[in-house]
């Protein structure tokens, strides 16, 4: 099943769709009439469409990586999920952890599809904003101090490090911590597990 725009659930096993990324849940989105929506919930409802109830087979790229989920390429019916993703204009694509999409985004934007009907912020920057208050309040709650306009980076890699301390305290900020993405080159498939 979809647990975002480029996440989906199979079984017990999260996967989180590599070189892409879609708006976040709670992300807006201006229609070309100026009227805000939930960029996220687009986004998780058309990858929802795609996959769920269907057989999903993954090639695992890192095995565990921000809470717990597995960075994969993955297909439905022969399709690659992310290609379709940033195709339709429901994810943009990210190169610095694969340029498969790179072609397929600037389709999108040329054909104006999906998100691309409207207005957004990048999500990967809207992530790192949201990251970054979250680091605050993580910082405050501990009591550990002050303004976040006079916070230094040093201040905010203890937050970081607190976040990680205090377990999954960072869910939204998955773009902050997804800097030090790796790929492993490992293929898995899911060949037995389905979709419900």
């Amino acid at each position: 099943k979809a647990v975002s725009g480029h996440t989906i659930q199979i079984g017990k096993k999260r996967i989180r769709l590599v070189a892409l990324c879609a708006l976040q849940p709670g992300q807006p989105w201006w229609d070309h009439n100026g009227v805000k929506h939930d960029g996220g919930l687009i986004c998780k409802n058309a990858l929802g469409h795609l996959v769920n109830g269907k057989k999903v087979r993954c090639r695992i790229y890192k095995r565990y990586g921000a809470y717990g989920r597995m960075y994969a390429r993955c297909f439905v019916d022969g399709e690659d999920i992310g290609k379709w993703l940033v195709r339709q204009g429901y994810a943009v694509a990210v190169p610095f952890y694969g340029k498969w999409y790179v072609r397929d985004e600037r389709y999108a934007r040329r054909k104006v599809n999906g998100i691309w009907r409207g207005r957004f912020s990048s999500p990967v920057e809207w992530g790192r904003q949201v990251g970054r208050q979250r680091l605050v309040e993580i910082y405050k709650k501990r009591n550990l101090g002050g303004n976040p306009d006079e916070m230094t980076l040093e201040d905010l890699m203890d937050a970081l490090k607190l976040g990680w301390e205090y377990g999954k305290l960072l869910d939204p900020m998955s773009y902050l911590v997804d800097l030090d993405f790796e790929l492993f080159h490992d293929v898995f498939s899911f060949d037995s597990l389905s979709m419900t």
